[in-house]
């Protein structure tokens, strides 16, 4: 049986880091976002930072879920939501969305392989 792989320093610094970008992008608090609101604004920013983990840091939906404090169920229809540009207007997200890509490419500059 494949259990899960225990969160990383690296893992919650990743976590942190994007949080962060996000935050200061939607003008939420990081608090809020981690939360439990149900206001479409927070589940917005919590849309992007779960695909971010995803798709940008390459994390499983169950590893992202685990740093957000949410069912990898959720991270997944968060992911969907966003690569199938099904939140209307989906302009302004695609914006973010693109500014957190390169939020991303910036940050891998310095990383060595």
């Amino acid at each position: 049986m494949n259990y899960p792989r225990p969160m990383t320093k690296q893992m919650y610094d990743d976590r942190d880091a994007y949080v962060v970008f996000i935050s200061n992008l939607t003008g939420l608090p990081v608090d809020e976002i981690l939360g439990r609101s149900r206001i479409e604004c927070v589940c917005i920013a919590r849309h992007l930072l779960a695909y971010a983990l995803v798709h940008l840091c390459g994390y499983s939906s169950l590893a992202a879920g685990n740093l957000m404090r949410r069912n990898y169920a959720t991270v997944l229809h968060s992911c969907y939501l966003i690569r199938d540009k099904n939140i209307i207007p989906f302009d302004g997200i695609q914006r973010m969305v693109d500014a957190i890509t390169n939020f991303h490419n910036k940050r891998m500059e310095g990383v060595v392989v």
